[in-house]
């Protein structure tokens, strides 16, 4: 019986779009997309899928299984963003898509809204840029 639950669970947990990291952890994350232990306070379930020298790739999904985010983090604990991302409305649409550099956005960053259609772009500089342009 214990085992029928068990594969009942899991199951389960693949339909929804519920993920589990190659090492066995799910990863919970706020609707700030910061990680919490508390299942309770989690919007999105995330997945590492690949893990090279330029970090380790992440796909996020709506706790109803639809993919909200996928991109690159330096870090296996997913506090450190950088590298492309791209993030998604519940209805599959491109919400916006750019870069982090060591854990901000960082340059172009194209947005749309929920029918896909654009929006005006959003242009982001990193502190050490911004504190070089208040050095001059």
């Amino acid at each position: 019986m214990r085992f029928i639950l068990s594969l009942f669970a899991f199951s389960l947990l693949t339909i929804t779009g519920y993920s589990i990291t190659p090492d066995g952890m799910e990863i919970y994350m706020t609707n700030h997309m910061e990680v919490t232990d508390n299942k309770k306070e989690a919007s999105y379930i995330c997945k590492i899928v690949d893990e090279s020298e330029m970090g380790y790739q992440v796909k996020a999904y709506f706790l109803t299984g639809e993919l909200k985010m996928e991109g690159w983090f330096q870090d296996k604990e997913l506090t450190q963003p950088h590298g492309e991302f791209t993030y998604y409305y519940q209805n599959g649409q491109i919400e916006s898509k750019g870069e982090f550099m060591e854990g901000s956005k960082f340059g172009l960053w194209e947005r749309y809204d929920f029918e896909g259609n654009p929006k005006p772009e959003k242009i982001y500089a990193t502190l050490q840029i911004m504190q070089a342009i208040s050095d001059k």
